[in-house]
């Protein structure tokens, strides 16, 4: 016969029973950090990154959460200045949060990073390719591909798999983004055996480039890289088609779909360099794809920018679950031990400067149509 626990002993296991449930419930949830603009003239521009990783913190939950606990992602705006970065980093570094996602802007994550560095609070950017960023210091981690890194890429892709031998770059001349990319793919394609015929530029709200476009004509290079933005690119091509220009015009991340904002006409057989396509054969994409849609729905569900968001605090939560910790030095150290993390974005592994090694660029095609997918890229 069951003996009856005796008094003193039930009312031993009631306070052990009550005092891990109040641990448990002092602990709370996981808190992280998202640095992105929710007001300005960024902000348009960043929705599809909240988006994301809002949609990675749903997942991430539904999941279980992590250690045990759900995870909590607060939303800091940074009004789409560096100022307003590097307020929301000091707001971030006083909440007691395990790391922060975020800025996307590389102006932003210049301004957001020595602060988080100096509070030793582990960041991780979506999409900040300006490769300063990480150089700042051992907190600081990106999803991204760097611009050099970029430039490279395309200038390998002009010479290996389009064979061309004559180059020309047109770059915006007020743009340390573009002026760079145009530097190193120019470099690049040079130390590659090609020849660069010529290098010009153009303001970022120029919207007549028939001057530039007649020496190109006079050239005939084969390849124009147009290290810009979709608008300046969509531009620069209708006009080179009405001009007669037949030469391949190729593009960095930049370009993005913008570059179809005017329509397709004339845009077809030209190439850039992206992140994340739905086409792209990275074995975690469909399952975000689909998380998404049940989420919100088709609608605006294939934009690359939603999946790098996604992947920088997926990677931040299974560092947080392989630390076995939610303190922020433990998380920072398994961040810098990454290998190997299948992300909707491919695979990612950080080098000793936190970048992503091994990653390939997407590149895709402009039609008539959209973009298509052609390769993932690596030189």
């Amino acid at each position: 016969m069951r003996q009856p626990c005796p008094p003193v002993l039930v009312l031993v296991l009631a306070g052990l029973l009550l005092l891990a449930g109040l641990a448990a419930a002092a602990e709370g949830p996981v808190r992280v950090a998202g640095i992105f603009a929710a007001t300005g003239l960024a902000a348009e521009h960043n929705r599809p990154s909240v988006r994301g990783a809002q949609l990675a913190a749903k997942v991430i939950n539904e999941a279980g959460g992590v250690l045990g606990r759900p995870l909590e992602l607060i939303i800091i705006d940074n009004r789409s200045t560096p100022l307003g970065a590097k307020l929301a980093a000091e707001e971030a570094a006083v909440m007691g949060v395990t790391a922060v996602v975020g800025p996307v802007w590389s102006s932003h994550s210049l301004a957001a990073a020595p602060v988080l560095q100096a509070a030793r609070l582990p960041m991780v950017t979506p999409l900040s390719t300006n490769p300063k960023v990480t150089a700042i210091g051992d907190h600081i981690f990106r999803i991204c591909y760097t611009d050099d890194f970029q430039g490279r890429v395309m200038a390998h892709f002009a010479r290996e798999q389009l064979k061309a031998g004559r180059a020309a770059v047109l770059a915006i001349v007020d743009e340390d983004y573009s002026l760079e990319l145009g530097r190193v793919f120019a470099a690049e394609f040079e130390k590659l055996g090609g020849s660069i015929v010529w290098q010009g530029g153009y303001r970022a709200k120029a919207v007549d480039f028939t001057a530039q476009l007649g020496a190109l004509a006079r050239l005939a290079p084969q390849i124009v890289f147009v290290p810009g933005y979709g608008r300046d690119a969509s531009l620069v091509i209708r006009q080179a088609r009405n001009l007669g220009l037949t030469c391949v015009f190729l593009g960095g991340d930049g370009w993005s779909a913008d570059v179809f904002a005017q329509g397709g006409e004339g845009l077809s057989g030209n190439y850039y360099s992206t992140f994340w396509h739905p086409d792209a054969p990275f074995p975690r994409s469909g399952e975000a794809r689909a998380a998404y849609e049940r989420a919100h729905g088709p609608d605006g569900m294939d934009i690359a920018d939603i999946y790098m968001a996604y992947d920088a605090l997926m990677v931040v939560a299974e560092a947080i679950s392989r630390a076995g910790s939610d303190s922020p030095a433990a998380v920072r150290q398994a961040l810098a031990g990454t290998v190997g993390f299948q992300g909707a974005t491919g695979v990612l592994t950080f080098n000793a400067q936190g970048d992503p090694v091994g990653k390939g660029a997407v590149i895709l095609r402009t039609e008539q149509d959209g973009p298509h997918f052609v390769t993932v890229f690596t030189p």
